[in-house]
């Protein structure tokens, strides 16, 4: 009796099928990216003056001498929330700290416990100068970062996560008033709306520049106000965090 050769076809068969089936799953499973650098820059140096509207003659303006941030992480989000300012669709890390290795989840301005119960035991201490961001964007420029495509309107910057030893995360300085640090109430500042909407596309190669303009952030005078501020009377001095404006170029 002749044994049918069909069995022994069908095995081979499915082998071969086994033996390529996975490389179009792992293909379809790849998430389109591209790849962005985040860099600063400081307007006052090119532009001059842009005084404040909501302080009176009386407190006068400047720019500071010293302002430094530290700087955690970036984030490209698809929007925010008006009422809540939470993060709402897609959200894309641009930056990561170096000192954090990689690892958002342990890295902190302070010690304490992240969410996983394990020790913060990756601390930012440095500051980033942002008087002058030339040296802070050779450091950005070193890291771009892939991002899945997708349209986006803010960046959101993280300057703590939870901070539970309340180490200081911005200083500032003038000539009059020595370099002082202090602890900002939030941990995350959201940008101003991007005039265009950011589309990435895959294979795209992104610059993405925060613009800011310093040349009033220090008022003085009784009527002087912000986040931070030294003095009494006439000698009052204040800082108030710029705002930071995006703008994207594709090379």
């Amino acid at each position: 009796m002749k044994t049918s050769a069909f069995p022994s076809l069908l095995l081979r068969s499915l082998r071969l099928l086994l033996s390529i089936a996975p490389l179009p799953f792992a293909v379809a499973c790849a998430t389109p990216e591209a790849d962005v650098v985040l860099n600063f820059e400081n307007t006052a140096l090119n532009t001059g003056a842009n005084l404040r509207t909501d302080l009176r003659a009386i407190a006068t303006q400047s720019a500071p001498t010293v302002f430094g941030i530290k700087l955690i992480a970036a984030y490209l989000t698809e929007d925010i929330d008006s009422t809540t300012q939470n993060n709402v669709g897609k959200t894309a890390m641009v930056y990561l700290n170096s000192t954090c290795a990689d690892d958002i989840m342990h890295c902190d301005i302070s010690g304490g416990t992240a969410e996983d119960g394990q020790p913060m035991d990756k601390v930012v201490t440095d500051f980033f100068d942002l008087s002058s961001p030339s040296s802070v964007n050779e450091q950005l420029n070193a890291q771009g970062r892939g991002v899945e495509e997708g349209t986006y309107k803010y960046v959101r910057l993280e300057f703590c996560k939870y901070n539970s030893e309340d180490a200081t995360n911005i200083q500032w300085g003038t000539d009059s008033v020595a370099t002082r640090a202090f602890q900002r109430d939030m941990c995350t500042v959201n940008s101003a709306e991007m005039t265009t909407p950011l589309e990435i596309a895959a294979g795209d190669t992104v610059t993405l520049t925060l613009s800011y303009d310093l040349s009033a952030a220090v008022s003085t005078g009784s009527d002087a106000y912000g986040d931070d501020c030294t003095g009494s009377g006439s000698t009052k001095t204040c800082f108030q965090l710029p705002t930071f404006t995006p703008s994207a170029s594709k090379n």
